[in-house]
Protein backbone atom coordinates (compact mmCIF):
# COMPACT_ATOMS: atom_id res chain seq x y z
CA UNK A 1 0.00 0.00 0.00
CA UNK A 2 0.58 3.28 -0.62
CA UNK A 3 1.71 5.99 2.05
CA UNK A 4 -1.19 8.45 1.48
CA UNK A 5 -3.72 5.57 1.57
CA UNK A 6 -2.17 4.60 5.24
CA UNK A 7 -2.52 7.80 6.71
CA UNK A 8 -5.80 7.99 5.40
CA UNK A 9 -6.84 4.93 6.78
CA UNK A 10 -5.28 5.68 10.43
CA UNK A 11 -7.07 9.51 10.35
CA UNK A 12 -10.18 8.03 9.51
CA UNK A 13 -9.36 4.89 12.54
CA UNK A 14 -8.38 8.03 15.03
CA UNK A 15 -11.62 9.34 13.97
CA UNK A 16 -13.39 6.60 15.03
CA UNK A 17 -12.28 5.87 18.41
CA UNK A 18 -12.73 9.98 18.69
CA UNK A 19 -16.55 9.44 18.17
CA UNK A 20 -16.54 6.49 20.31
CA UNK A 21 -14.98 8.20 22.89
CA UNK A 22 -17.59 11.26 22.74
CA UNK A 23 -20.13 8.60 22.72
CA UNK A 24 -19.02 6.30 25.99
CA UNK A 25 -18.79 9.80 27.78
CA UNK A 26 -22.25 11.12 26.67
CA UNK A 27 -23.73 7.33 27.91
CA UNK A 28 -22.00 8.02 31.59
CA UNK A 29 -22.99 11.46 31.76
CA UNK A 30 -26.81 10.21 30.52
CA UNK A 31 -26.12 7.56 33.06
CA UNK A 32 -25.23 10.34 36.03
CA UNK A 33 -27.95 12.48 34.74
CA UNK A 34 -31.11 9.92 35.56
CA UNK A 35 -29.22 8.78 38.35
CA UNK A 36 -29.29 12.24 40.13
CA UNK A 37 -32.76 13.27 39.23
CA UNK A 38 -33.86 9.82 40.97
CA UNK A 39 -32.32 10.45 44.00
CA UNK A 40 -34.05 13.72 43.90
CA UNK A 41 -37.26 12.66 42.81
CA UNK A 42 -37.33 10.18 45.57
CA UNK A 43 -36.13 12.72 47.79
CA UNK A 44 -39.23 14.91 46.86
CA UNK A 45 -41.58 11.64 46.84
CA UNK A 46 -40.26 11.54 50.54
CA UNK A 47 -40.96 14.99 51.65
CA UNK A 48 -44.40 15.17 50.30
CA UNK A 49 -45.25 12.09 51.54
CA UNK A 50 -44.35 13.05 54.88
CA UNK A 51 -45.04 16.86 54.44
CA UNK A 52 -41.75 18.27 55.81
CA UNK A 53 -38.99 19.60 53.68
CA UNK A 54 -36.55 18.47 56.42
CA UNK A 55 -37.52 14.73 55.66
CA UNK A 56 -36.87 15.08 52.22
CA UNK A 57 -33.56 16.63 52.60
CA UNK A 58 -32.59 13.93 55.17
CA UNK A 59 -33.35 10.95 53.06
CA UNK A 60 -31.38 13.18 50.51
CA UNK A 61 -28.41 13.04 52.47
CA UNK A 62 -28.46 9.67 53.77
CA UNK A 63 -28.99 8.40 49.59
CA UNK A 64 -25.97 10.51 48.59
CA UNK A 65 -23.92 9.31 51.13
CA UNK A 66 -24.99 5.63 50.38
CA UNK A 67 -24.12 6.31 47.12
CA UNK A 68 -20.91 7.39 47.12
CA UNK A 69 -19.77 5.03 50.12
CA UNK A 70 -20.39 2.47 47.70
CA UNK A 71 -18.41 3.94 44.63
CA UNK A 72 -15.84 4.78 47.90
CA UNK A 73 -15.36 1.61 49.05
CA UNK A 74 -15.05 -0.12 45.63
CA UNK A 75 -12.10 2.33 44.88
CA UNK A 76 -10.78 2.28 48.48
CA UNK A 77 -10.47 -1.67 48.07
CA UNK A 78 -9.48 -1.80 44.34
CA UNK A 79 -6.54 0.79 45.19
CA UNK A 80 -5.63 -1.44 48.17
CA UNK A 81 -5.06 -4.16 45.98
CA UNK A 82 -2.88 -2.45 44.15
CA UNK A 83 -0.72 -1.60 46.97
CA UNK A 84 -0.89 -4.37 48.79
CA UNK A 85 -1.25 -6.87 46.15
CA UNK A 86 -4.30 -8.85 47.36
CA UNK A 87 -4.99 -12.15 46.32
CA UNK A 88 -9.44 -11.26 45.52
CA UNK A 89 -10.89 -11.65 41.93
CA UNK A 90 -12.27 -8.15 40.80
CA UNK A 91 -15.67 -9.14 41.54
CA UNK A 92 -14.82 -10.11 44.86
CA UNK A 93 -13.14 -6.56 45.54
CA UNK A 94 -16.24 -5.36 43.97
CA UNK A 95 -18.47 -7.03 46.27
CA UNK A 96 -16.84 -6.15 49.36
CA UNK A 97 -15.77 -2.63 48.32
CA UNK A 98 -19.29 -1.68 47.33
CA UNK A 99 -20.47 -3.52 50.28
CA UNK A 100 -18.72 -1.92 52.89
CA UNK A 101 -19.10 1.27 51.30
CA UNK A 102 -22.51 1.09 51.49
CA UNK A 103 -22.86 0.37 54.85
CA UNK A 104 -20.33 2.40 55.65
CA UNK A 105 -22.28 5.74 53.16
CA UNK A 106 -25.90 4.39 55.10
CA UNK A 107 -24.28 5.25 58.73
CA UNK A 108 -22.55 8.16 57.70
CA UNK A 109 -26.01 9.75 56.33
CA UNK A 110 -27.60 8.26 59.43
CA UNK A 111 -24.67 10.33 61.11
CA UNK A 112 -24.92 13.74 59.46
CA UNK A 113 -28.96 13.76 60.06
CA UNK A 114 -28.52 13.04 63.56
CA UNK A 115 -25.54 15.76 63.93
CA UNK A 116 -28.58 17.81 61.71
CA UNK A 117 -31.36 17.13 64.32
CA UNK A 118 -28.57 18.18 67.20
CA UNK A 119 -27.71 21.42 65.99
CA UNK A 120 -30.89 22.44 64.44
CA UNK A 121 -32.35 21.56 68.33
CA UNK A 122 -29.36 23.60 69.74
CA UNK A 123 -29.96 26.71 66.82
CA UNK A 124 -33.62 27.03 68.23
CA UNK A 125 -32.87 26.76 71.53
CA UNK A 126 -30.61 29.28 71.76
CA UNK A 127 -33.44 31.31 69.47
CA UNK A 128 -36.22 31.22 71.98
CA UNK A 129 -34.26 32.04 74.73
CA UNK A 130 -32.90 35.41 73.06
CA UNK A 131 -36.64 35.90 72.56
CA UNK A 132 -37.78 35.35 75.72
Amino acid sequence: MELPVLLIMGCVIMGLIFIGMLIGAGLLFLLFVLIAMGIFSVSVAAGLYRRSFLTGFRFFIVIIMTFLGCIAGTGGLLFLNILLNLNYTKQQMLLAGGGGGLVGGALLGITINALMRYGMKLIQNRMDKKTL
